[in-house]
């Protein structure tokens, strides 16, 4: 599956940028992107199963996004 961050890096004309500074841009907004969605599986998750009986948003991310 590919996430908005990995589309928008696609759309990127690279003539017009610095493809370091735009690649190193693009890394950490994918970091950050993985990170609220970690974020938001937890907190929904420990909102719908207040016992913990579910797996970390870790896992899931790895589950969802993972590169074939």
């Amino acid at each position: 599956m590919q996430t908005s961050i990995e589309w928008l890096w696609e759309q990127i004309p690279f003539e017009f940028t610095s493809k370091r500074s735009a690649f190193e841009a693009f890394e950490q907004a994918k970091e950050m992107h993985k990170q609220e969605i970690i974020d938001a599986y937890n907190q929904g998750a420990s909102d719908a199963y207040p016992n913990g009986s579910y797996i970390e948003g870790n896992t899931y991310y790895q589950e969802t996004f993972k590169k074939d």
